[in-house]
Order: C-alpha cells, then sequence, then structure tokens
C-alpha cells in the first residue's frame, strides 16, 4: 500500500472533523497539526498551503457548477470568515475558456442585484446566452457579467481582470455619457445596498 492507503487505513478521511474543528477552535499552529490529518483535512476541501505558511485554502463544488445568488453570498460570506481579507477582498470569476476572467470586490458580489444565472425564462441558459452558468452584474459593464462561469476564487489583493489589464477600461462602473446617451436608469443605491422593495 501506498503512503496515502496507510493513511485510510488508520483512520477514515472523513473522521478528522471533529480534530479540525477542535483546531480552528484552539487556533492550533499549523506545524503542531499531524501530517496525517492535515492530509486527512483535504477530503473536507481543506489544503494547507506550505507556499504560504500558516494559511489554508478551501476548496468547494457546486453540482453541475450551477449556483443561485443566494449560494454566492455564502461562498462569499465562507471566504470572508476563513481568509484574513481587508474588508474589501475580491472575487475572480474564470470562464470556461481558461482566459477570460473578470473580478468583483467582495462588496460588489455580495450585492442581492448581482445573479449567478442557469435558467431563462423556466429552461436551461442556453449557450448563446452564456450558459450552462452565467454572471449577471446589472450595476457595471457588461464585461463584468462573465459567460460562461467556471470557477471563482477569492483573494486577498483585486488581480485586476482581462479588460483592466489590457487597458480597456478603468472600472466597471458605467459612465455618466453612456447612461444618458442610451437612456440607462441605473438602480438606485450603492453596490452592497439592498434590492428595493417592490410594491
Amino acid at each position: 500500500m501506498n503512503k496515502i492507503e496507510v493513511l485510510k487505513a488508520e483512520k477514515d478521511g472523513l473522521d478528522v472533523w471533529p480534530d479540525l474543528l477542535r483546531y480552528a477552535a484552539e487556533d492550533t499552529p499549523v506545524d503542531q497539526i499531524p501530517e496525517d490529518d492535515l492530509q486527512r483535512m483535504k477530503w473536507y476541501g481543506v489544503f494547507h498551503r506550505p507556499q504560504t505558511p500558516g494559511t489554508f485554502m478551501m476548496r468547494l463544488r457546486l453540482a453541475g457548477g450551477r449556483a443561485t445568488s443566494a449560494q454566492l453570498r455564502v461562498i462569499a460570506g465562507l471566504a470572508e470568515a476563513g481568509l484574513d481579507v481587508h474588508e474589501l477582498g475580491y472575487f475572480v470569476i474564470h470562464s470556461r475558456d481558461g482566459h477570460y476572467f473578470e473580478t468583483l470586490s467582495r462588496d460588489e458580489a455580495l450585492d442581492p442585484r448581482v445573479m449567478l444565472v442557469s435558467e431563462m425564462n423556466g429552461s436551461p441558459l442556453p449557450h448563446e446566452y452564456g450558459g450552462p452558468v452565467r454572471l449577471v452584474v446589472p450595476f457595471l459593464q457588461g464585461y463584468k457579467s462573465v459567460k460562461w462561469v467556471a470557477r471563482i476564487h477569492a483573494y486577498r489583493h483585486d488581480p485586476i481582470g482581462i479588460k483592466r489589464l489590457l487597458g480597456q477600461s478603468k472600472s466597471g462602473a458605467l459612465g455618466r455619457a453612456w447612461l444618458d446617451r442610451l437612456s440607462i436608469v441605473p438602480a438606485e443605491g450603492r453596490p452592497g445596498d439592498p434590492a428595493p422593495e417592490r410594491p
């Protein structure tokens, strides 16, 4: 048996959960957590990051790659609670083409108007509209609404999305000239404000 098989035979990976909670509650330094338990934590998607000593990464899987905006807010809350981030941490949304990505600040991502869309009119979102999953950010320029979402990562600092890297947009905000020219009336409030009540 290889090392991992021996580890599994000694203790089921899922049995590490009480230990994981205890290590977290006691703020146990990483160097005091047995290597075998660090390996077993991977079964829960918790990975020690030796490149940044004392830190962990958490991987989440979404069935079929689909999530609701409510689920995205829960993930954002987990990231906020689990990362030592500035209150304005960032999320990077990657398109499945492997090249295109854009960023949202934590406040933008938590805005109740932001949606991960997997359906349109009761049917699966068509490919030409960004299906199976598309991000919709109605209060920012369209390029922020990433099509064909493949994965979302959380970061402490803004990794700067493609359009800004290419110098095509200094921010995702809609400029006054465009708003006036196209007669666009943006939703009232700032990103992060609760959605307005409907009559």
